[in-house]
């Protein structure tokens, strides 16, 4: 396995190691993560679902194909893999020298993304979260509404969380026909309070008949206003 291959694992094994859940993140996700093209994440896909290493599923919604990756247990279950250290500017996934057993490919998994993670934060910092979701196309009141119920479920706000969230925000954008303030303002509702999002949530489809409802609301009050107004201007 390339040193890109045993980064990509990494992240694939951290979303699925619950054998409940799966990566369904972009390949742009990962190819920032592992600082390469997404031809070469391409490659390493490919290559790690005919080692076996790697189940991938794909699944249709909307008319948008989507690809799911789980670690393929029953080979990580019979097999120890052998890991050595990674290129230098990449995920130092191992120290050891010959193989591992599975606890340990668990532990040294989590211990190295997570220091992974707390160095590309530091990377992060003349990163906006609020700036770049505004410019978007979010408005502020939306966005801060959005930054407190990501900091109550513990969401941190880097640049990476930040390129999945509107790669989702997008997508759902190109589904419902909406725009990216109405997608965030669904997320915020009391009903909803979520952090994240992603297109093939329970609960998405609606954001384009709440928009609607809003759009096409109109009293008697306002009707009148409205002639009034064209009154005016006439007279």
């Amino acid at each position: 396995m390339s040193g890109v291959e045993k980064i990509v694992y990494a992240i694939i094994y951290g979303f699925s190691k619950d054998r409940r859940s799966d990566f369904h993140g972009s390949r742009q996700y990962l190819a920032d993560w592992c600082e390469c093209s997404t031809k070469t994440i391409e490659r390493a896909l490919a290559h790690l679902v005919e080692l076996r290493y790697i189940v991938k599923r794909e699944e249709v919604v909307n008319g948008v194909k989507f690809c799911r990756y789980t670690v393929d247990f029953n080979t990580l279950d019979k097999l120890s893999i052998p890991w050595t250290k990674c290129p230098e500017g990449s995920a130092n996934l191992s120290k050891t020298e010959d193989k591992m057993s599975h606890n340990n490919i668990e532990d040294n998994i989590d211990n190295n993304i997570e220091n992974d993670t707390r160095t590309r934060v530091k990377t992060d910092k003349k990163f906006s979260f609020k700036e770049s979701l505004i410019n978007a196309g979010a408005t502020e009141e939306h966005v801060d509404k959005l930054l407190e119920i990501r900091k109550r479920k513990g969401l941190n706000n880097s640049q990476k969380a930040y390129t999945l969230l509107i790669e989702s925000i997008n997508t759902i954008c190109k589904m419902q026909g909406v725009a990216v303030d109405d997608v965030v303002a669904f997320m915020v509702r009391p009903t909803q309070n979520w952090g994240a999002i992603r297109p093939d949530w329970g609960g998405v489809e609606h954001i384009t008949a709440q928009r609607s409802r809003t759009r096409k609301t109109m009293t008697i009050g306002d009707l009148i206003n409205r002639e009034m107004t064209y009154y005016d201007a006439a007279n």
